[in-house]
């Protein structure tokens, strides 16, 4: 087996690992293993996910396991990117998203209602988990911000309750 890079190795081991699989019979485990030389029309394949519900992502993200059988399937289908949006606007959590994750000197009012320091460092030392599980695979793992300033649920007409697990909705440079 050999490939261009890393990634390309992976593949090659991957596809042998199927055919050994498909094999029927169990004194020839290579009997579907062909030479072949493959080369990918596109050069990157990738996924977004979107952070856009405290209870549904908080279920997924601190699980160990779903992210490793996420990432292997990724990996055998040969997606090869990830990116995680979050902030995106829909009741507010995670916009802005840096609360969840570290304190924000200088803007006292940029925070999330109710998250301690230690959950702060749960969430990075599980994105920093996810992004370690990613790599181990060959996938590259980007974290994209939809806003960095809640304003008052725009993308979905608006959900009044949607305050409570949001950062304060008022810009810190407002003044209001």
């Amino acid at each position: 087996m050999a490939g261009f890079d890393e990634r390309g190795l992976m593949y090659a081991e991957l596809d042998v690992a199927d055919r050994i699989r498909w094999s029927a019979n169990a004194e020839q485990p290579l009997s579907e293993v062909r030479d072949s030389v493959e080369k990918p029309e596109i050069a990157s394949r990738g996924i977004t996910l979107f952070a856009m519900n405290r209870a549904y992502w908080e279920s997924r993200f601190y699980d160990e396991a779903y992210w490793r059988r996420y990432f292997d399937l990724l990996a055998q289908n040969r997606f090869n990117s990830v990116v995680v949006i979050f902030g995106y606007e829909n009741g507010g959590f995670l916009a802005p998203c840096y609360p969840y994750f570290f304190d924000t000197p200088g803007f006292p009012e940029v925070r999330m209602i109710g998250i301690t320091a230690a959950q702060q460092q749960q969430n990075v030392a599980a994105l920093n988990r996810m992004i370690a599980m990613a790599h181990a695979r060959g996938i590259r793992f980007s974290v994209g911000i939809w806003d960095h300033i809640y304003r008052g649920n725009v993308q979905n007409g608006g959900r009044p309750a949607a305050t409570r697990d949001c950062a304060n909705p008022r810009p810190a440079w407002s003044g209001a």
